[in-house]
């Protein structure tokens, strides 16, 4: 259900006339990407003040949040706002392509997309899904995601080709980084053989970029191979 905007004023209007001490509703000028400092301007006030959040709210500048004050603290305890988890991908047939670098290059233009880490103490779980093929039988391909800004290529998976058969490969990294934006992009590389590595129209291209908790880290690669 959606409100008209007259109907939400008439509600905040509410809320504050009807507000119990030690509570409070205000909006969201500013969040550190670490701890729980958050910065809000109570309705009704024209400044900002330093307030704590609890560390399951995500509250954003311009969010509507409530507040309730613990002790001498005041604490957003909850977001107007809905917030999905910060994740971006991509899935996307590939044209046809050939390497045969022993150093990292894009994949078929390297399909890049622009993402956004929201949290410092947090992590990122990059995934890839790639098909292709070689002529010679041997031959070792190497996938990896490049993070513009971030740790540059990060090792995803390997496999070794038999003759001319197209086939799907590969695996996940959990990597740290601070907050901010960063460009993702597929790349790849011969890591042992003769004549190239390729792809084409009957391979498809998965990757994809999510922020998780650090206890969610799993047993991702993190060194380039």
């Amino acid at each position: 259900m959606s409100y008209a905007g007259d109907m939400l004023q008439v509600m905040d209007d509410v809320a504050r006339a009807t507000a119990s001490p030690g509570r409070m509703i205000g909006t969201v000028s500013e969040r550190d990407a670490a701890g729980s400092r958050v910065v809000v301007v109570f309705d009704g006030d024209a400044v900002a003040v330093p307030v704590k959040c609890f560390a399951n709210v995500d509250a954003y500048p311009g969010d509507r949040v409530g507040l309730v004050l613990f002790g001498s603290d005041w604490v957003v305890v909850g977001s107007f706002t809905r917030h999905g988890p910060s994740t971006e991908s991509v899935n996307v047939t590939l044209a046809s392509a050939n390497t045969s670098s022993a150093s990292y290059v894009d994949m078929d233009g390297g399909h890049p997309f622009t993402w956004r880490k929201q949290y410092d103490d947090t992590r990122v779980r990059l995934r890839l899904i790639t098909g292709g093929f070689s002529n010679t039988a041997g031959n070792e391909v190497s996938t990896a995601m490049n993070v513009s800004g971030g740790t540059g290529d990060v090792f995803i998976a390997k496999n070794i080709y038999t003759l001319v058969s197209h086939e799907y490969h590969g695996g996940f990294a959990d990597i740290a980084l601070p907050a901010g934006f960063y460009t993702i992009t597929a790349r790849w590389k011969m890591s042992a053989g003769s004549g190239g590595v390729s792809c084409n129209a009957s391979d498809v291209l998965s990757m994809s970029a999510e922020e998780i908790a650090a206890t969610q880290v799993g047993d991702g690669h993190t060194t380039p191979t």
